[in-house]
C-alpha cells in the first residue's frame, strides 16, 4: 500500500475525492476492490503527493464483465491485496 505524503499542507486542502472500484453494483452483495483518493486544493487542482492507490482483496471474485468493461482489475491483481 502506498502511503499519502506527510508533506501536504492541510491548510490548503479543500476537497478529498474518493474513487472506488467494486466487484459490482450492489451495496450489500459486492466488495470494494480499489480505493484511490485524490486531495484537491481550494482551486480544485490536485495537490502534489496528495493521492494514492490501494487494491483491496474482495470476499468474492471479480467478474469478467467488471474486469473487462469497467475496472481492468482482474482477480490476479487483488488475490494477495490486504
Amino acid at each position: 500500500m502506498q502511503e499519502i505524503s506527510p508533506n501536504i499542507n492541510w491548510d490548503q486542502v479543500c476537497y478529498v475525492l474518493f474513487d472506488l472500484e467494486t466487484t459490482g453494483g450492489s451495496r450489500t452483495g459486492d466488495n470494494v476492490i480499489e480505493l484511490a483518493p485524490k486531495v484537491l486544493g481550494p482551486d480544485g487542482i490536485a495537490i502534489e503527493d496528495g493521492s494514492f492507490d490501494c487494491l483491496i482483496r474482495p470476499q468474492k471474485r471479480v467478474s469478467p464483465f467488471i474486469t473487462t468493461l469497467i475496472t481492468m482489475i482482474p482477480n490476479d491483481m487483488v488475490k494477495t491485496a490486504p
